[in-house]
Protein backbone atom coordinates (compact mmCIF):
# COMPACT_ATOMS: atom_id res chain seq x y z
CA UNK A 1 0.00 0.00 0.00
CA UNK A 2 1.20 3.42 -0.94
CA UNK A 3 0.23 6.13 1.57
CA UNK A 4 0.46 8.75 -1.19
CA UNK A 5 -2.36 7.13 -3.17
CA UNK A 6 -5.97 8.01 -2.52
CA UNK A 7 -8.89 6.46 -4.32
CA UNK A 8 -12.65 6.59 -4.57
CA UNK A 9 -14.72 3.87 -6.24
CA UNK A 10 -18.49 3.88 -6.61
CA UNK A 11 -21.08 1.93 -8.53
CA UNK A 12 -24.42 3.10 -9.92
CA UNK A 13 -26.20 2.10 -6.68
CA UNK A 14 -23.94 4.44 -4.73
CA UNK A 15 -21.81 1.88 -2.90
CA UNK A 16 -18.73 4.01 -2.13
CA UNK A 17 -15.29 2.66 -1.27
CA UNK A 18 -12.31 4.82 -0.42
CA UNK A 19 -9.03 4.56 1.43
CA UNK A 20 -9.22 8.07 2.85
CA UNK A 21 -10.63 8.93 6.24
CA UNK A 22 -10.54 12.65 5.58
CA UNK A 23 -13.61 14.60 4.56
CA UNK A 24 -11.33 17.33 3.22
CA UNK A 25 -10.68 17.93 -0.45
CA UNK A 26 -7.73 16.53 -2.36
CA UNK A 27 -6.53 18.96 -5.07
CA UNK A 28 -5.62 17.01 -8.17
CA UNK A 29 -5.10 19.65 -10.87
CA UNK A 30 -4.49 23.33 -11.00
CA UNK A 31 -3.48 26.06 -13.39
CA UNK A 32 -0.51 28.28 -12.60
CA UNK A 33 0.05 31.41 -14.65
CA UNK A 34 2.74 34.10 -14.20
CA UNK A 35 1.59 36.97 -11.99
CA UNK A 36 -1.74 35.32 -11.12
CA UNK A 37 -3.16 33.18 -8.38
CA UNK A 38 -3.62 29.46 -8.90
CA UNK A 39 -6.81 29.02 -10.90
CA UNK A 40 -9.27 26.30 -11.75
CA UNK A 41 -8.41 23.69 -9.16
CA UNK A 42 -10.05 20.30 -9.45
CA UNK A 43 -10.67 18.66 -6.12
CA UNK A 44 -11.77 15.18 -5.19
CA UNK A 45 -13.79 14.52 -2.08
CA UNK A 46 -16.60 12.10 -1.30
CA UNK A 47 -19.41 14.60 -1.94
CA UNK A 48 -18.07 15.76 -5.32
CA UNK A 49 -17.23 12.20 -6.38
CA UNK A 50 -20.79 11.06 -5.65
CA UNK A 51 -22.08 13.94 -7.78
CA UNK A 52 -19.75 12.88 -10.59
CA UNK A 53 -21.14 9.37 -10.24
CA UNK A 54 -24.67 10.59 -10.86
CA UNK A 55 -23.58 12.51 -13.93
CA UNK A 56 -21.41 9.71 -15.35
CA UNK A 57 -24.01 6.99 -15.03
CA UNK A 58 -26.81 9.26 -16.32
CA UNK A 59 -24.72 10.09 -19.39
CA UNK A 60 -24.24 6.36 -19.92
CA UNK A 61 -27.99 5.79 -19.83
CA UNK A 62 -28.51 8.61 -22.33
CA UNK A 63 -25.79 7.13 -24.55
CA UNK A 64 -27.43 3.70 -24.51
CA UNK A 65 -30.76 5.28 -25.43
CA UNK A 66 -29.28 6.50 -28.72
CA UNK A 67 -29.43 2.90 -29.94
CA UNK A 68 -32.46 0.77 -30.68
CA UNK A 69 -33.89 -0.86 -27.56
CA UNK A 70 -32.60 -4.40 -27.26
CA UNK A 71 -29.83 -3.94 -29.83
CA UNK A 72 -26.45 -5.44 -28.95
CA UNK A 73 -24.90 -1.97 -28.55
CA UNK A 74 -27.71 -0.70 -26.33
CA UNK A 75 -27.52 -3.84 -24.19
CA UNK A 76 -23.73 -3.58 -23.85
CA UNK A 77 -23.77 0.06 -22.77
CA UNK A 78 -26.64 -0.58 -20.35
CA UNK A 79 -24.76 -3.55 -18.87
CA UNK A 80 -21.63 -1.46 -18.41
CA UNK A 81 -23.60 1.29 -16.69
CA UNK A 82 -25.30 -1.24 -14.40
CA UNK A 83 -22.27 -3.36 -13.49
CA UNK A 84 -19.10 -1.28 -13.75
CA UNK A 85 -17.53 0.93 -11.11
CA UNK A 86 -16.44 4.53 -11.50
CA UNK A 87 -12.93 4.91 -10.05
CA UNK A 88 -10.69 7.88 -9.29
CA UNK A 89 -7.09 7.24 -8.27
CA UNK A 90 -4.68 10.02 -7.27
CA UNK A 91 -1.00 9.71 -6.43
CA UNK A 92 -0.07 12.76 -4.40
CA UNK A 93 3.56 13.06 -5.51
CA UNK A 94 3.46 14.89 -8.84
CA UNK A 95 7.26 14.75 -9.06
CA UNK A 96 7.06 10.98 -9.67
CA UNK A 97 4.73 10.67 -12.69
CA UNK A 98 4.97 6.87 -12.93
CA UNK A 99 4.25 6.17 -9.25
CA UNK A 100 0.50 5.98 -9.80
CA UNK A 101 0.95 2.97 -12.07
CA UNK A 102 3.23 0.89 -9.80
CA UNK A 103 0.44 -0.76 -7.74
CA UNK A 104 -1.42 -1.73 -10.90
CA UNK A 105 1.70 -3.31 -12.41
CA UNK A 106 2.33 -5.23 -9.17
CA UNK A 107 -1.27 -6.43 -9.08
CA UNK A 108 -1.10 -7.56 -12.70
CA UNK A 109 2.16 -9.41 -12.08
CA UNK A 110 0.71 -11.10 -9.00
CA UNK A 111 -2.41 -12.13 -10.92
CA UNK A 112 -0.30 -13.44 -13.79
CA UNK A 113 1.78 -15.56 -11.40
CA UNK A 114 -1.30 -16.92 -9.61
CA UNK A 115 -2.81 -17.83 -12.98
CA UNK A 116 0.28 -19.81 -13.88
CA UNK A 117 1.72 -17.32 -16.32
CA UNK A 118 5.45 -16.86 -15.67
CA UNK A 119 7.58 -13.83 -16.46
CA UNK A 120 5.15 -11.02 -15.68
CA UNK A 121 2.17 -9.62 -17.48
CA UNK A 122 0.79 -11.90 -20.20
CA UNK A 123 3.94 -14.00 -20.07
CA UNK A 124 6.19 -11.26 -21.52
Amino acid sequence: RDPLITYYAINKRGDLRTNTQSEGPNAVTWGVFPGKEIVQPTIVEAVSFMAWKDEAFELGVQWSNLYDAGSPTQKLIAEIMNTYTLVNVVHNDFRNPDAIFAPFYRAAETKAVTNGVPNGINGH
